[in-house]
């Protein structure tokens, strides 16, 4: 069997595209004492060309890990 492109998927109404992915991470730190942290991440990303999904995910994926690191630098609790 063939792979088919990922843009377009089958169905009654094909063929559907995909104009957009988001990805989004989120993470749970234990900081000792009962206590934790949370930090998320997300982006969305708009495709105009629909053989670009791999590396529109790629980029967002690495947004998102840019994200959370910052967002875990500015409250991480000093040791």
């Amino acid at each position: 069997m063939k792979n088919k492109e990922l843009s377009v998927f089958d169905g009654p109404l094909a063929p559907y595209k995909i104009k957009q992915i988001t990805v989004g991470a989120s993470r749970t730190i234990n900081l000792g004492n009962y206590e934790s942290m949370r930090v998320d991440g997300s982006c969305t990303i708009e495709i105009e060309d629909p053989s670009q999904i791999a590396f529109a995910r790629a980029k967002a994926l690495e947004e998102v890990k840019l994200q959370m690191n910052e967002a875990y630098k500015s409250v991480k609790p000093n040791k």
